[in-house]
């Protein structure tokens, strides 16, 4: 019986250290991709020639310019993303792209918040053929989207005419119903401000120049002043270009880039492993109380308990929310590099405080059973 058990107790040290190991592989896999992506602009070119990764966050950006103080006054400016997407990306990428800006807009939550709502986008209506599979809708800013660091990524890949262009696409959503408001913190003026100054890198004045010639109503001198003389690479002004100039075809790799955070898998394993420790506790408490031990280590159980409550709400949290790039498939920005890196030492500090203890459960259960049978 002895022996049965010793050999039962090293069967499970096996099975720890092989999840450790386990463990160990996943975060170096990490840690690569993450020292890929923060070292240069390699990966991010790479990304960038992936079309539905580029024309998605070209959408990201359009939709965080709908942002303004006529909350109510967005259906014209949807109904120009749209057509953006109609008109510009390929036909095999559009459904998917409908379905990735109805998450943008918050088209669920939407329906959800008002019972009886349609969705604004009908994805059925869409494939049907159908021209009014968007509908008009009434409501407050249900997203909360910040695009200065995706427009930062952008003015490294595109030239410095691509980048104007950029801007004025924007600018068009911006007013697309027909209104430029300048106060407040949700003006079209802040948010142009962001995301072309701040983000594109593009100079004050320039985007100035752009907000007085439409002020003067001399929108379409402005744009023949500064893409007239170039028709091959863009239309004219009541039509939507398409900057993406890459002709490459993407790379393999582009499509391993998706899943870019943590995996779902190892906070699965993590979470099984904290099972494992919590049943193992449980033996041990049995035992403890039949042999008369103290419970003095229980501590370490309650700490784990807590310890892990806060790595799924703050790891979590991040995962969920924070990259965006795997979220809506876009083009990775520095601040998810952040997120990522931290979320490989607090993953990696959780995972041996679990499996550590583990092992002192199984030392410590071995130990049990030895007293016992020493004692009977």
């Amino acid at each position: 019986m002895e022996n049965i058990s010793f050999g039962l107790y090293m069967l499970m040290y096996v099975v720890v250290l092989g999840i450790a190991w386990f463990l160990v592989g996943k975060f170096n896999q990490e840690y690569k991709l993450y020292c890929k992506f923060s070292k240069g602009d390699e990966m991010l070119k790479l990304m960038a020639k992936d079309p539905l990764r580029f024309h998605n966050s070209i959408v990201y950006l359009m939709v965080c310019a709908m942002h303004s103080n006529y909350t109510s006054l967005q259906y014209d400016k949807l109904k120009l993303i749209v057509r953006y997407i109609c008109e510009v990306c390929p036909v095999v990428y559009q459904k998917e792209m409908l379905v990735n800006l109805k998450k943008l807009i918050g088209d669920e939550e939407i329906r959800n918040r008002f019972s009886g709502e349609k969705t604004i986008i009908n994805i059925d209506y869409f494939l049907e053929g159908k021209p009014d599979f968007i509908k008009k809708f009434i409501t407050g800013n249900v997203f909360s989207l910040n695009g200065v660091g995706l427009a930062e990524e952008m003015s490294k890949i595109l030239t410095e005419k691509d980048k104007i262009y950029l801007m004025y696409l924007l600018f068009r959503v911006a007013t697309a119903n027909g209104k430029f408001t300048t106060t407040g913190s949700e003006s079209s003026l802040v948010v142009m401000n962001k995301l072309c100054v701040d983000g594109l890198k593009i100079t004050k004045e320039e985007l100035d120049l752009l907000i007085q010639q439409y002020t003067n109503k001399n929108l379409q001198g402005w744009y023949d002043e500064h893409f007239g003389r170039k028709r091959d690479l863009y239309p004219s002004f009541d039509q939507i270009g398409n900057i993406f100039r890459s002709e490459d075809k993407p790379f393999a790799f582009v499509d391993q880039v998706k899943d870019t955070a943590m995996t779902t898998s190892v906070y699965l394993l993590i979470l099984l492993i904290f099972i494992l420790n919590f049943i193992m506790y449980i033996v041990i408490l049995v035992w403890e109380h039949s042999t008369m031990f103290g419970n003095g280590h229980w501590w370490l159980f309650y700490l784990g308990i807590i310890s892990y409550i806060f790595l799924l709400c703050f790891i979590g949290q991040g995962y969920n929310h924070k990259f965006e790039s795997a979220q809506y498939y876009l083009l990775r920005t520095i601040k998810e590099n952040k997120w990522q890196i931290r979320n490989l030492i607090i993953c990696s500090v959780y995972s041996l405080f679990i499996i550590f203890s583990i092992l002192w459960c199984v030392s410590y259960l071995l130990f049990l059973d030895g007293y016992k049978l020493w004692w009977i």
